[in-house]
């Protein structure tokens, strides 16, 4: 028997469908899995018709056939997906019913999130005040495997940089800052010193999702005073990506063999680099707005976490 864990935040997630301004249904290639593609290919209908001229196949696999500006076929003019509309969610493939979720596993644990690039999921975050604390539950779908030492290691590794990051009578600058003392990460890379040139220009060098990226770094860069915490940025939305991040992607020691420095490292230039690109949204507009702060995350999101080679250029930088 495992363990089920989830962020208490994320409980009451559920997608807005029609009402979400940021869909996840354009702007992102859509693969089909095998499954999903076999009960495709069976269907005997105007739907299963309309489904076998949208999808094509190549030496990757199986792809739905996006419309002018990345949009996928099923979706509709008002925001509904024609799919579950005609056929019922069980028509989705997988990675249309699993995102934004994402899913780790550590030893005998499975664990859940939302990708903060889902407008639902950052908000969630966003206005969850309280702290965040883990829910498990028990499970069993067979793959769950026995707790080894080095799982026991990374859990109560991470139990102890979770404690770091929810104590409140430390300002949250203090507690990124003890994280990377406890692991020796190298605060140079993580933009909490001034020299903070090498790694605006390593993330630079990152592959752009869109033409919006560079400049962005670019003026982080031209204005290094935006990394300084500001009031318009409440330390708890802070703490709440720090924590996201760690439980996100700590578990890397375990499944990849990242260091831990590395992997707390993440967290930590990720919640900077938003915090600067928050303070610099507040220096152009005199002030946030909840809609202007959640565009930052979720675009820092789209950008880093939703590239694969993004994300490993980034664990693979922090190794020191």
């Amino acid at each position: 028997m495992g363990l089920f864990v989830q962020p208490n935040y994320s409980l009451g997630f559920k997608c807005i469908a029609d009402k979400c301004t940021d869909t996840c249904c354009q702007g992102w290639e859509i693969d089909v899995d095998e499954i999903s593609a076999r009960k495709y290919a069976s269907l005997d209908s105007p739907l299963g018709e309309r489904i076998s001229a949208n999808v094509f196949k190549d030496e990757y696999g199986t792809h739905f056939r996006l419309l002018e500006h990345d949009r996928c076929p099923f979706l509709r003019p008002d925001g509904l997906c024609e799919m579950i509309l005609d056929g019922g969610e069980e028509m989705l493939c997988e990675i249309c019913r699993e995102h934004p979720r994402f899913y780790n596993r550590i030893g005998s644990r499975l664990e859940m999130g939302f990708g903060l690039c889902c407008e639902e999921a950052c908000r969630l975050l966003c206005v969850h005040t309280d702290g965040i604390d883990l829910v498990t539950s028990p499970y069993s779908d067979g793959d769950e495997a026995d707790d080894d030492p080095l799982a026991v290691s990374v859990v109560g590794l991470r139990a102890s940089l979770f404690n770091i990051i929810s104590d409140r009578t430390k300002n949250i600058f203090t507690r990124m800052n003890n994280l990377s003392e406890k692991l020796s990460s190298n605060k140079d890379k993580l933009l909490l010193t001034d020299n903070c040139e090498p790694t605006l220009r390593f993330l630079a060098s990152l592959e752009p999702l869109d033409d919006t990226w560079l400049p962005l770094v670019e003026s982080i860069g031209a204005d290094v005073s935006c990394l300084s915490i500001t009031s318009d940025v409440p330390e708890y939305l802070l703490e709440n990506l720090l924590f996201y991040f760690v439980y996100r992607y700590f578990p890397k020691v375990y499944t990849d063999g990242y260091s831990p420095s590395a992997c707390a490292g993440l967290a930590i230039l990720s919640t900077r680099f938003i915090t600067a690109a928050l303070s610099l949204e507040s220096k152009r507009n005199g002030g946030l707005s909840d809609g202007a702060v959640m565009d930052v995350i979720k675009n820092y999101s789209k950008q880093v976490e939703y590239s694969e080679e993004n994300v490993e250029a980034l664990l693979d930088y922090l190794e020191d």
